[in-house]
């Protein structure tokens, strides 16, 4: 279907001459149009490839012409109405497709009166009268956002002044960046990319019609993964719980324990690929699986350095839990804590300088410090209840942990200060669970997995407690959050 919208341009004025026309009856000359092709400009769109006229003379006899462009470059074209018209003044509309014998879009427009003369041809070049129908252009898809260092191909279209879509080509419409060029670009073809935070104004515009349409792009810093244990396999999701995937999913062996290296190149985590639980290290997309750890059973929690050198990680290869240190490639392993009790789930503060770990002490576990060599170790909490997996916050002032003081059977989230000073109660859910605190790298949010739903789910939280949200929509346990850098 064609879609109109004509524009009166402009009128020809011929000195009409009324003679005999040659014979008797009434006069008539010829009538010649000719369309300057090579413009293909603003009156004659570059993406239109006939044009048809209608010249109509009564109510009772109109005559159709049609020039079709022939190759590029182009031509002046010309052609006659096969029919001798009558002297006078008469009315030509003529409209210009992107097609060739007037199909598709109807792209420019025009109405003029034509003089004819007895005996004599009138030629008209109809190039100038000639007047585009796009009216304005419309952006698709606001609002408009893009992530810091993704693509997104944007979308838009021409319509006529009736808001009727006109399908011109492509390439009839341009795009370009016309402020806020630090935060985004984009390519006459429309894909913007996102280079920093803040607002990108992008201009779509058709030239030759003297179009155009601006938009705010806004760029927005892509929010952390959170790397988790979902149902025996390790998934990654962003902080909104939007893009859950898979990261390491093996049917056959249960994969545990993530841990994101901190520049985010890497991921460690525990699995059963061979006899035991080992410790094993993969890109950051899941890839290049290598295994650690060979000695010993059960090889688990590991926990990157903040340089992402070396990992701790806890061991029974002596017989009960201790924690080691191991160089990132595996090499290197050293034993840094020892006795008869278990030590478990090892946290680097951010310095790189001390390690808290817990510890089972008295029937109990407790939070413990140590120096990063296994010197120097002190008590951190006295609580007398299950109180583990500690995690540091960025800032190296708090200390988050799980523990079932005054709720067990239950675990609830409690952070302490480094000095063991300002326990604060986080979580408070009645008849439920909530562990294995995470910080993010900022330190103003805490990933957590809790089982208030049922079944265990990861939850974020403010480092205050407050606003607590569910992220995920599965109704598998979830376990142990990690979270990746800032990108």
């Amino acid at each position: 279907m064609k879609h109109r919208a004509v524009i009166i341009v402009g009128f020809v004025a011929l000195a009409l001459s009324f003679g005999c026309g040659g014979g008797s009856g009434v006069p008539k000359g010829r009538v010649e149009l000719e369309i300057d092709w090579p413009t293909r400009g603003r009156y004659v769109p570059n993406y239109a490839n006939s044009i048809v006229a209608t010249l109509t003379v009564s109510q009772t006899e109109q005559h159709t012409l049609t020039i079709n462009r022939i190759g590029d470059p182009g031509y002046t074209a010309s052609a006659q109405f096969t029919a001798n018209i009558p002297v006078g003044s008469h009315n030509l509309d003529v409209t210009a497709y992107t097609q060739a014998d007037g199909q598709g879009e109807a792209v420019a427009a025009a109405i003029l009166a034509v003089g004819v003369i007895s005996n004599q041809t009138t030629v008209i070049n109809i190039s100038a009268f000639l007047q585009t129908t796009i009216d304005h252009l419309v952006i698709e898809g606001q609002p408009l956002s893009v992530e810091v260092g993704e693509q997104q191909q944007l979308q838009g279209h021409a319509e006529d002044a009736s808001n009727n879509v006109l399908l011109i080509p492509p390439g009839a419409l341009t795009w370009s960046v016309v402020s806020g060029g630090q935060f985004g670009s984009i390519t006459p073809d429309g894909l913007f990319s996102g280079l920093s935070a803040g607002t990108a104004t992008v201009r779509l515009a058709e030239t030759g019609a003297g179009v155009q349409e601006d938009a705010d792009v806004v760029v927005i810093q892509p929010l952390p993964f959170i790397a988790f244990e979902r149902d025996n396999d390790i998934y990654k999701m962003k902080d909104d719980g939007s893009g859950v995937m898979p990261l390491i999913a093996d049917p056959n062996n249960p994969d545990s324990d993530p841990a994101w290296r901190p520049d985010g190149s890497k991921i460690a985590f525990v699995s059963n690929h061979g006899p035991g639980e080992h410790i094993y290290v993969a890109d950051a997309n899941g890839s290049n699986i290598t295994q650690l750890t060979f000695i010993g059973s059960v090889n688990v929690e590991p926990a990157w350095n903040p340089d992402g050198t070396r990992l701790a990680f806890a061991s029974t290869r002596t017989g009960t839990y201790k924690i080691f240190i191991m160089d990132a490639d595996g090499s290197n392993v050293t034993q840094v804590t020892t006795g008869s009790q278990d030590d478990r789930h090892p946290s680097w503060s951010p310095n790189g300088s001390r390690i808290a770990f817990e510890r089972w002490v008295g029937g109990a576990n407790e939070i413990f410090l140590m120096d990063a060599d296994g010197s120097n170790i002190v008590p951190l909490t006295s609580l007398g209840a299950i109180t583990a997996n500690p995690a540091w916050s960025p800032s190296g002032s708090l200390i988050a942990f799980d523990s079932n003081i005054n709720t067990a059977p239950y675990d609830q989230i409690f952070s302490i200060n480094s000095d063991g000073t300002g326990l604060t109660q986080l979580t408070s859910t009645p008849n439920s669970s909530n562990i294995q605190p995470a910080f993010n790298s900022t330190g103003t949010r805490i990933a957590f997995s809790s089982g208030r739903d049922g079944v265990h789910q990861i939850y974020v939280m403010d480092a205050d407690g407050t606003n607590q949200t569910r992220l995920g929509t599965s109704q598998d346990n979830e376990y142990d959050p990690t979270y990746g850098p800032d990108p």
